[in-house]
């Protein structure tokens, strides 16, 4: 291609879904990457996602395509739509489509299992640790100089320093 574009040609990209919903998902999943960056587990077979949660997250945000979903939590138990825990929050709910926001207790660590309740999709899992990045007050960056070296601590959203050790990888 060539920069800038001329006015010449046009930029996109073209979204071809069977419903408004997938349509819908497709750009709540960008909000989400927006947000939070790429989906920390999107992995699964059959409809169903396993992963372990790790003891620093703050909160998850996760994107179920069907309204029909199960979440197996690390006690065991089973959570649904139907059956919500305190604190947990169906944000978006559509056609085919909801969004799920969790915040991550203690007995919250640990595996989970989510089945989507449709076997050709699957759950994307959105995480935020809650940590944030201070830099030192004397740190000058310079757009596109490469190699550049920033000081400063990782602290969790209260402003406390991070434990870095509760987390798998960083």
């Amino acid at each position: 291609g060539e920069y800038p574009i001329p006015d010449s040609h046009g930029q996109g990209e073209l979204i071809e879904v069977k419903n408004t919903d997938e349509l819908a998902e497709r750009f709540l999943k960008l909000t989400m990457q927006i947000i939070e960056g790429k989906p920390a587990f999107e992995d699964c077979q059959n409809g169903v996602t396993n992963f372990s949660m790790d003891p620093g997250i703050k909160d998850a945000v996760v994107l179920l395509p069907s309204l029909n979903w199960k979440i197996t939590i690390p006690t065991g138990n089973q959570v649904s739509r139907q059956a919500l825990p305190a604190g947990w929050n169906e944000t978006t709910q559509l056609q085919r489509f909801s969004v799920l926001n969790v915040p991550i207790k203690s007995d919250l660590v640990g595996k989970w299992s989510i089945n989507s309740g449709n076997s050709s999709s699957c759950a994307s899992v959105f995480l935020d640790p809650g940590l944030q990045l201070r830099v030192s007050k004397k740190m000058t960056l310079t757009a596109g100089k490469s190699n550049q070296e920033i000081t400063g601590l990782i602290v969790n959203s209260d402003g406390s320093k991070a434990n870095l050790s509760a987390f798998r990888s960083i």
